[in-house]
């Protein structure tokens, strides 16, 4: 810790670190020996959550955390489908590939909406958006 400058902490900008170096603090020992407040009162909130790192302690816990609101999954094709059946295909594929995303995040869906569009960058082609929702009660997939 007191041969890393401070300008080598990630998440301490030139402007702070300068605003440090004046203090004295020029290491990364040299910050951990001031006090919480004052590392609160020079670097806001974000420098005491550094400041807290650097001491060992943990700055997010489990009660942090967000749960994702949602996900997406989508593709564009190099070709225009033109056959219902490629196009049932594609979503399909797209509906397998979300279920493993679920799988893998062991999390649970309410609702599913699937959408197709026209190439919006062609101007020579009539632009349509064609979509549905799907609410289920529950599912849970482990």
């Amino acid at each position: 810790m007191q041969k890393t400058e401070i300008g080598d902490v990630w998440g301490i900008g030139r402007r702070i670190s300068k605003t440090l170096e004046y203090y004295g603090v020029n290491t990364v020992y040299n910050l951990n020996q001031k006090s919480r407040s004052w590392v609160r009162s020079k670097m806001t909130v974000v420098g005491e959550r550094t400041w807290l790192k650097l001491q060992g302690e943990p700055c997010i816990t489990s009660d942090s955390v967000v749960e994702k609101q949602q996900m997406c999954t989508s593709r564009s094709f190099r070709q225009p489908i033109t056959e219902y059946n490629n196009l049932l295909e594609s979503i399909a594929s797209l509906a397998s590939l979300s279920i493993a995303k679920l799988k893998k995040q062991k999390t649970v869906t309410k609702s599913v909406y699937i959408f197709v569009q026209t190439d919006r960058f062609d101007e020579n082609v009539y632009q349509t958006v064609k979509g549905c929702s799907f609410v289920f009660l529950y599912i849970r997939y482990r």
